[in-house]
């Protein structure tokens, strides 16, 4: 979506100038790097719960060992 914004804002100044196409290339640029960001936030969640996870199950066997 970023990619969609930038190439908005390109036509509204290189094809037919246009104030309109180049703020709706700015909403997708906008939309397009939130979403990506939110996608970032989610994985990084999700890493470090299978890290703890992982921590957790490690110290369970060593414990059933003993």
């Amino acid at each position: 979506m970023g990619v969609l914004g930038l190439y908005t804002i390109y036509e509204g100044i290189i094809g037919k100038f246009s104030f309109w196409s180049m703020i709706g290339g700015v909403f997708w640029v906008f939309l397009g790097f939130h979403l990506i960001y939110r996608f970032y936030l989610m994985t990084e969640i999700v890493r470090q719960h299978d890290e703890k996870a992982m921590l957790a199950h490690s110290t369970l066997r060593q414990s059933d060992m003993n």
